[in-house]
């Protein structure tokens, strides 16, 4: 049986960076032995399919994109008080969600405010 993977981040593909080229390629090999959630947010231009979902023979890749709250006109900055209050609540609501519809042998996070809501998903 296949362990299942959640993947927080703030950062993914289309956005180009390499905090998006590592999450890209480590999502991409896992699930071709795991199955893999991922939870992120579409690019800042709004580009990218809501939800994607590719299947492997012993693994498998699923994508969900949430909407920024507010419209950002540059790349990601860094950790700033408006970073926090716009994805913080909305990841930890929907990670609890997809916690509470499958369980998750391992949920990895990328950057300091997908760990954050990770630490509280532990709890």
């Amino acid at each position: 049986m296949s362990k299942n993977i959640l993947i927080l981040t703030p950062f993914h593909f289309p956005e180009k960076g390499g905090a998006e080229s590592f999450v890209d390629c480590l999502e991409r090999e896992a699930s071709k032995w795991f199955n893999i959630t991922v939870l992120t947010f579409k690019s800042f231009q709004g580009q990218g399919a809501a939800y994607d979902e590719y299947y492997y023979p012993k693994g498998s890749l699923k994508i969900h994109r949430m909407n920024w709250k507010f419209s950002h006109r540059s790349a990601w900055a860094g950790v700033s008080l408006r970073n926090f209050i716009v994805v913080v609540p909305k990841m930890l609501l929907s990670a609890y969600f997809l916690c509470s519809v499958k369980k998750y042998d391992v949920i990895h996070a990328q950057g300091l405010l997908a760990g954050f809501v990770s630490v509280i998903l532990k709890r």
